[in-house]
């Protein structure tokens, strides 16, 4: 598997990528096992199929494209955690060549979190770090952990009025 990331405006990202045909190969007899329970056949219960049988019925199209589906999520997520992805909603998932023996290339565009950044006076920041606490720049974490309570905070940020976070 190899893929190329391309940052989008508004907060979103592309994925390039190309998945070996040895990979998607791995995935047809999970894929053939999924149609094969929705398959009817005369002379079978539904969902007790044999696999060769179905194999028989079923078109390739329809089991390289389950195969497909089946890679390009295990893929997205795979990157996901790995490239530690912010993401949010559905990606949005563009198969550009699909073919028996071939690798299977596909773009995804996902939104990710966006960056939070400060404004105004330092007073104004310095009142923005004790609400939100963030672990790399610009991404919240959640609320310090004091003894004070949490209304306290919420009082604090009514005072700043101009000094909240926007969104890029």
């Amino acid at each position: 598997m190899t893929f190329a990331k391309k940052k989008l405006p508004k907060s979103q990202i592309a994925l390039e990528v190309k998945l070996a045909a040895e990979e998607l190969d791995k995935k047809r007899p999970e894929a053939l096992a999924i149609l094969a329970k929705d398959l009817r056949l005369e002379g079978f219960r539904l969902g007790h199929i044999p696999l060769a049988v179905a194999e028989k019925h079923l078109e390739e199209t329809a089991i390289l494209a389950e195969a497909a589906r089946l890679a390009i999520t295990e893929t997205y997520h795979r990157i996901v955690r790995q490239e530690n992805l912010d993401v949010i909603g559905e990606p949005e998932v563009q198969v550009l060549k699909l073919a028996l023996g071939n690798p299977l290339e596909f773009r995804i565009q996902v939104a990710l979190l966006p960056d939070i950044i400060p404004t105004q006076s330092d007073h104004a920041a310095k009142l923005v770090g004790k609400i939100w606490t963030y672990s790399r720049p610009g991404r919240f974490v959640g609320y310090p952990k004091t003894k004070t309570p949490r209304p306290v905070y919420h009082q604090a940020a009514r005072k700043v009025s101009k000094g909240l976070p926007y969104f890029k």
